[in-house]
């Protein structure tokens, strides 16, 4: 190799690689950041709405009609950022299981009637408008703000 460079252009040095996590090498194995879920919304609008990140990352609902005879579920559109719905069902469920508040929010949707999977979704979108909320406003995260008629279940 020439002194004090590299080895030639497109060769390795010989040597074993440096340890490296298993989250550092795919991005869907990272844990997810705020940074990470800021980055994801950036191809939107250069200050979206709510209304907009929530259709940019397809959770927005889909309603499916067709005449009088075929009204089908509404569900997830999945029209948008499949990397950003990754990455937030992770929180989505450690929030239901940790922060009281979404747990007495993901509760109540189980009482009138919503499927467990269904309830998930709603929690991903709601923190999904804290994401938009805390880069919005610049104010840390509260739950209290997000859920404010949710008291934590004793």
């Amino acid at each position: 190799p020439p002194r004090g460079g590299s080895p030639t252009p497109g060769r390795r040095r010989p040597g074993p690689r440096p340890a490296r996590r298993a989250s550092e090498h795919h991005p869907r194995h990272r844990p997810a950041d705020g940074a990470g879920l800021a980055g994801r919304t950036r191809r939107t609008a250069r200050r979206p709405r709510r209304r907009q990140l929530v259709a940019h990352a397809g959770l927005d609902p889909r309603h499916v009609r067709s005449g009088t005879s075929v009204e089908l579920k509404p569900r997830i559109s999945k029209v948008g950022n499949r990397r950003l719905r990754e990455a937030l069902f992770l929180p989505a469920l450690v929030a239901i299981q940790r922060e009281p508040r979404t747990r007495a929010f993901y509760d109540a949707l189980l009482q009138r009637g919503k499927a467990p999977r269904q309830a998930q979704v709603a929690v991903m979108r709601k923190l999904l408008h804290a994401v938009w909320g805390v880069l919005h406003y610049l104010t840390p995260f509260d739950p209290a703000r997000l859920f404010p008629d949710r008291q934590p279940a004793s």
